[in-house]
């Protein structure tokens, strides 16, 4: 038979255990202060899951190029106006900010036109 773990070793893997359960399941962590007398209580910080990962950035001048304006049109469409704003800003899509304003086919249609402007520019510095 193994040796025998002395008691506070097996308290704490146990104590271990049990408060990494309560860090991420506040159902636990809730039932478990709730079968405790009200003198002991001690709010138990739960932590959040980790986010699910992020999708990784497109480009959109790449994306344009690589496989057209469609495509382009079909990835727009899968994002709210608050995600078409970010995008803009964050690829530097030469965007009238007004245009950000108004209507979602409006804001794709001024991303579309940017991207086309951006690509052409390039084009131009190239040659």
């Amino acid at each position: 038979m193994s040796e025998e773990m002395p008691a506070d070793q097996l308290l704490a893997k146990l104590f271990e255990v049990v408060l990494d359960e309560a860090r991420t399941n506040r159902q636990f962590a809730e039932r478990l202060v709730g079968s405790l007398p009200a003198q002991v209580i001690a709010r138990i910080e739960t932590k959040k899951r980790p986010p699910k990962p992020a999708e990784p950035p497109v480009s959109l001048t790449r994306l344009m190029n690589r496989e057209g304006e469609d495509a382009l049109v079909a990835f727009l469409k899968r994002r709210n106006k608050s995600q078409m704003r970010d995008i803009v800003e964050r690829q530097q899509i030469p965007v009238d900010l007004a245009v950000l304003d108004g209507d979602v086919q409006g804001i794709r249609e001024a991303i579309v036109s940017g991207v086309k402007m951006k690509i052409a520019d390039r084009l131009a510095a190239a040659s």
